[in-house]
């Protein structure tokens, strides 16, 4: 019984490859990313640094391809979906080495 439920959780939810997007990582260092207190790099309601943070921004964000800039800051996906922005500084290109694909959970 347990085993039938599994398949079907799995059989009906998948990840959905996102290609308007593009991984990015964020341009910290170790000793930032071992802070217990967190980068302090954050994603953005709006494309200003006055603008309320949405979110604490995660190591790999999916920035909006084509780079959609504006004020200094690049077009995100956020955790939730919706558009969220990072200041352009804050991010580096992945190393080409990683394979990153941005993908979208789809589930029920």
């Amino acid at each position: 019984m347990i085993a039938a439920i599994l398949a079907l959780l799995v059989s009906s939810a998948h990840a959905a490859p996102l290609d308007d997007y593009v991984c990015m990582k964020l341009a910290v260092t170790e000793a930032q990313v071992l802070d217990p207190k967190g980068t302090g790099i954050f994603i953005q309601t709006a494309p200003d640094a006055l603008a309320p943070h949405a979110l604490t921004a995660p190591g790999i964000v999916f920035v909006k391809k084509p780079e959609i800039r504006n004020n200094g800051f690049l077009a995100v996906m956020r955790l939730d979906g919706q558009t969220g922005w990072i200041a352009a500084d804050k991010v580096v290109p992945m190393d080409p080495n990683y394979r990153c694909v941005p993908s979208e959970w789809k589930g029920h």
